[in-house]
């Protein structure tokens, strides 16, 4: 996600954005998949996550919503 903001937004309006966002943040992890596991289960009610695994984790039955 960072790579992505950075070449979305450039350098300083990515970091820019990272430093805001991250006002917002509970948690990091170093997993990828863990905050949609987080927000599946209810401990969270947003995960940044990768799209295609939440596609699946909904069509599992869990309760979230997904966004592009």
């Amino acid at each position: 996600m960072v790579s992505g903001w950075l070449q979305m937004l450039g350098q300083d309006a990515g970091w820019k954005y990272m430093d805001a966002l991250h006002k917002n943040v509970a948690s990091c992890t170093h997993s990828g998949s863990k905050p949609r596991r987080q927000a599946a289960a209810g401990e969270y009610i947003v995960g940044l996550s990768f799209q295609y695994r939440a596609n699946k984790t909904k069509k599992d039955g869990a309760p979230i919503a997904t966004a592009s």
